[in-house]
């Protein structure tokens, strides 16, 4: 049996990692612990410095360039037209469209975005560009 408390992602309530017979690796901080504690760092000093407002009004307008919010438009009406007006429940139509809006950003932009941020968490870009 498990005689500590541990969350459903498999970690005790000490944030490490426990092997598949519920025995704690000692020392060894559970990866997605981990994993989870760098990404809401990098998500706190991206709002707090003002880059993250700076990423959204760069991939906005990227997007407009690429024409993906024409092409979004376009599939968005798709999706009601085949629907029955009784139907159409916002919340299943942002199902439909979240997958194919997010495949449908060009990779390109993709990569943008992800350099920035990543210049911009290494310190390896130029500082308020």
């Amino acid at each position: 049996g498990r005689g500590r408390m541990e969350g459903s992602d498999g970690s005790s309530a000490a944030g490490t990692a426990v092997d598949h017979h519920g025995d704690h690796k000692k020392g060894q901080p559970d990866p997605e612990v981990l994993r989870a504690k760098i990404i809401s760092g990098a998500k706190k000093k991206l709002a707090e410095s003002g880059e993250k407002t700076r990423l959204k009004m760069l991939l906005r307008q990227r997007l407009e360039a690429a024409g993906w919010g024409e092409e979004m438009q376009d599939y968005l009406r798709e999706v009601v037209r085949n629907r029955s007006l009784k139907h159409v429940d916002i919340g299943e139509v942002v199902e439909d469209i979240a997958p194919r809006s997010q495949a449908a950003v060009p990779d390109v932009i993709k990569l943008e975005i992800a350099d920035r941020i990543e210049e911009f968490l290494t310190g390896s870009g130029a500082a308020g560009s």
